[in-house]
């Protein structure tokens, strides 16, 4: 992969966090059940976790390489570092708990509208979802939480786990662009 295809791909994933609202975070009141595994929410006062990436390959300027070893050219890469792992509790309500960060979002947003930001805010203050009234757009820093930077549109791979969340790229039978499919911070 050329350094400029890496360049677009994280153009893009910053753009998938940026345009179309639907995925919306619960108030931080909201509290996050514990799972059968033992796993707990991060105690989220004064902190924020930084979970990992999910990138799991290495490169040097221009193409994929071998992870490469300590005092190596381009050695400390985030694939060699491995992180918070994510992890997500489909409630079974519409909604997932993200057992990292603690907070609840929307499982399937309104995969067809592209709202605008203000319809995305208003529609966020009057979603009623799992006997929760108290919706609203997630911080870009709450939103980023949940990129998986494996995704890529060329191979139209989500930068979202697919396995908790309900995703679309945009259609372009429909006059839509690949990166289309996109949720709104505030």
């Amino acid at each position: 992969m050329k350094l400029k295809d890496m360049m677009n791909i994280a153009a893009l994933a910053m753009l998938l966090i940026i345009v179309v609202a639907a995925s919306v975070g619960c108030s931080e009141d909201s509290t996050a059940p514990e799972t059968d595994d033992g796993d707990e929410p991060a105690d989220l006062v004064g902190t924020f976790v930084i979970v990992d990436t999910g990138q799991d390959q290495c490169y040097d300027a221009t193409a994929e390489i071998v992870f490469p070893a300590m005092g190596e050219p381009f050695c400390g890469q985030d694939a060699q570092n491995e992180g918070t792992q994510p992890s997500y509790l489909d409630n079974g309500d519409g909604t997932v708990t993200d057992l990292r960060t603690g907070l609840m979002w929307q499982k399937t947003p309104a995969l067809y509208d592209k709202p605008t930001y203000s319809e995305a805010v208003a529609g966020a203050a009057i979603l009623d979802l799992a006997d929760y009234d108290d919706w609203r757009l997630p911080t870009i820093k709450e939103l980023y939480s949940l990129i998986d930077f494996r995704g890529s549109s060329f191979t139209l791979t989500a930068y979202i786990d697919t396995a908790y969340f309900d995703f679309r790229f945009g259609d372009e039978s429909l006059g839509e662009r690949v990166i289309d499919g996109q949720y709104w911070s505030s």
